[in-house]
């Protein structure tokens, strides 16, 4: 999976040793733009992954590739977002090499409402269960 968003914030390193020898993560959160509703998600960059998170900024309009998995521990559900690719607004990442290109541009993104718009200026009806 992939998702697009700007660097909006970069959390504290973390370090731990386990049955597997030392381990280190950082989690940062990207806020999606171009959604009705822009949404933050906060994932966890591994190991080497860390120093190429190093190499962007606050504001920096990135794309990651991500792995999603979930496991059980004591009747609870623990979901880990898992970063092993990073890319600059379209620019080739310095983790993985870059083997596709499609040659085509992508619509740009619809702009985000302003928060103090009011819904019944949207003209369009609301989808929403609640």
């Amino acid at each position: 999976m992939q998702v697009e968003g700007k660097l909006v914030e970069k959390l504290e390193m973390q370090t731990g040793s386990g049955r597997n020898g030392e381990w280190k993560k950082q989690d940062f959160v990207i806020e999606t733009a171009g959604d009705r509703f822009p949404k933050k998600i906060c994932i966890t960059a591994w190991s080497d992954m860390i120093a190429e998170l190093e190499t962007y900024k606050m504001g920096d309009q990135l794309k990651v590739d991500i792995d999603l998995s979930s496991r059980e521990y004591n009747g609870r559900w623990y979901t880990d977002v898992k970063a092993w690719r990073m890319s600059n607004d379209g620019g080739a990442s310095s983790a993985a090499p870059s083997g596709s290109g499609s040659g085509s541009a992508a619509p740009a993104p619809a702009a985000p409402l302003p928060k103090d718009a009011p819904m019944e200026d949207l003209n369009e009806e609301d989808d929403l269960p609640f």
